[in-house]
């Protein structure tokens, strides 16, 4: 594991490094962590403010007027690419720099996948 409020970071790539953190001590704050669950997304979330969460509530926001603007202007013509549009956050998986680089890889499709989009097949057969 690597707790953003305990791990250490690596000098060299400024990722956190992960800790063996295992034995019965652990029980007892995972149960815990599971009962405040219900605290996710409310103003009382202890990680709330954290960069990843205001990220992850940063791409949603986008996937959502992203989708507006794909719902808009779908034709039969730009389905296949509205579909891939639509299941880019699938890509987007992990923890930490893990996720910031497949969200970063996300993006750059995304960018490819609008201007496909709203060219229609032409723009396909340019870019090929």
């Amino acid at each position: 594991m690597a707790p953003p409020l305990i791990a250490e970071r690596d000098p060299r790539t400024g990722h956190l490094i992960k800790r063996s953190l295992n034995g019965a001590w652990m029980m007892p704050l995972l149960k815990l962590t599971a009962r405040l669950k219900g605290l996710r997304g409310t103003p009382f979330d202890p990680f709330g403010q954290s960069t990843e969460r205001r990220s992850e509530r940063c791409m949603i926001d986008n996937y959502e007027t992203t989708m507006r603007r794909i719902f808009d202007g779908l034709t039969a013509d730009n389905h296949a690419v509205a579909v891939q549009i639509a299941l880019l956050p699938l890509e987007i998986r992990g923890f930490g720099h893990v996720k910031a680089a497949a969200a970063a890889g996300a993006h750059s499709k995304l960018t490819d996948l609008l201007s496909e989009f709203t060219g229609g097949p032409s723009a396909r057969a340019a870019a090929e």
